[in-house]
């Protein structure tokens, strides 16, 4: 179904190739400024094809005033619905962004001038260093996704599917995104992987820096990070262990943060056997709690830089928290996947 508001392009603004793939549900309010954003960006996208997985009428009156192509693929989850969508694009690339995610004005111009080198095959962006919602959790959760991506190089084994773009031709042979995955998790990782064993090269374009409108909660930062080291833990089992792990190690994951849930595990077991190994084992907990602390300093500086001392002060405190919640999920995933459940 095609939806048109007479929206008149601009003199300075030129047509891409880029066909923009959207999975939908529910309206939030920053989907109006998400499609506002292509259509007033130097250069205009091809089509945009919104993929309606569990729309309400909110959201579909909001992309009624847009010049957009609406599918229905309902209720079969995030991963089948950009693969619905894929199918449906007449452009050569095709770039995936989400209902919360605002692109920059020249946003479709960097991708299109990228693309034009015939060697690139996928892309994608990186968080903005702004931040709409101004709350801790929200802060912590925002730049630790863009202190992760920056890290990043020429060559990953990640797809970013809040701005990723890959070669139409490319994403159709590949098979797709994983539709186990039925709500965001770590289906870009998955699929990332997928590609790299392919031989498919995805670069990180640090000049893309789109806006994800997210609040987050401290709760929905801990839950957030124990579903993902769920999923990946089981993942790896999955998968052959070393090609996994290698995997892994190409995306945002930093080795730093491997090695604080592997302390920070340690200072657990401890923290539990205290009853019975009494002072010596009180050391052991701290020194691993220390050790974990220092292999992310790296993270705690570059929020002292970007929040300031107060700020990084107080992530000191909730990192060793969050650290625990990625441990518990490592266990409960591997648990789980013993138990029978394999995603």
């Amino acid at each position: 179904m095609r939806r048109k508001r007479n929206l008149k392009a601009s003199k300075k603004q030129t047509q891409s190739n880029i066909s923009v793939v959207i999975p939908a549900a529910l309206a939030r309010k920053v989907f109006a400024n998400c499609l506002h954003a292509l259509f007033t960006g130097t250069y205009l996208p091809k089509e945009v094809i919104l993929v309606d997985d569990a729309m309400d009428e909110v959201a579909y009156r909001i992309a009624r005033n847009y010049p957009i192509t609406i599918v229905k693929n309902r209720h079969k989850g995030v991963s089948a619905a950009r693969n619905f969508g894929a199918r449906y694009a007449t452009g050569s690339i095709i770039l995936f962004i989400d209902t919360d995610v605002i692109l920059p004005k020249n946003g479709l111009e960097i991708l299109e001038e990228l693309f034009r080198n015939t060697t690139v095959q996928g892309a994608v962006g990186i968080l903005s260093r702004h931040i709409r919602y101004r709350n801790f959790a929200s802060k912590y959760k925002n730049h630790w996704m863009r202190f992760t991506y920056q890290r990043l190089d020429e060559n990953i084994h990640l797809f970013y599917t809040s701005c990723a773009a890959i070669r139409k031709e490319i994403f159709l042979a590949s098979g797709g995104f994983d539709t186990h995955y039925r709500t965001p998790s770590i289906e870009d990782t998955v699929f990332g992987a997928m590609l790299g064993n392919q031989g498919i090269r995805i670069v990180p374009i640090p000049q893309l820096e789109v806006d994800h409108v997210k609040r987050y909660s401290l709760w929905t930062v801990l839950t957030t990070d124990l579903n993902r080291s769920s999923a990946l833990v089981k993942y790896i089992l999955r998968s052959k262990l070393g090609e996994a792990s290698e995997r892994i190690r190409k995306t945002s994951v930093p080795g730093r943060f491997i090695f604080a849930a592997l302390f920070t595990s340690i200072s657990l077991v401890t923290l539990l056997l205290s009853p019975f190994l009494g002072i010596p084992a009180l050391v052991v907990f701290a020194a691993g709690l220390l050790m974990a602390m220092i292999m992310n300093r790296p993270w705690i500086h570059y929020l002292q830089s970007e929040e300031g001392f107060a700020f990084a002060s107080k992530s000191c405190v909730f990192i060793p928290l969050d650290v625990t919640f990625v441990v518990i999920g490592m266990v409960t995933g591997a648990l789980g996947y013993l138990l029978g459940s394999k995603y």
